[in-house]
């Protein structure tokens, strides 16, 4: 892919009062930025809180929001 570095199905600790409860997995890290994909005719404001989430628990401190669903590409960019 380019050259690029990237890690697919990447698993995300969710912790609770310093303690790991769960992990999630986040489509895609591209060199240290968090991408999730959708595909929906509009993106729900809990897709952008999923994903900062997301970009929270990577450690990562950019991530994008990708919608493919609607009837041009969106695409948000969240900041840790």
């Amino acid at each position: 892919m380019a050259g690029l570095e990237f890690d697919r199905e990447v698993k995300v600790p969710i912790f609770y009062k310093e303690r790991q409860i769960d992990t999630r997995r986040a489509d895609f890290v591209v060199e240290n930025v968090m991408v999730e994909i959708k595909a929906k005719s509009q993106v729900a404001p809990e897709d952008y809180v999923q994903t900062l989430n997301y970009v929270k628990a990577s450690g990562c401190r950019l991530g994008l929001l990708l919608n493919f669903g609607a009837s041009r590409l969106q695409i948000k960019r969240l900041v840790n």
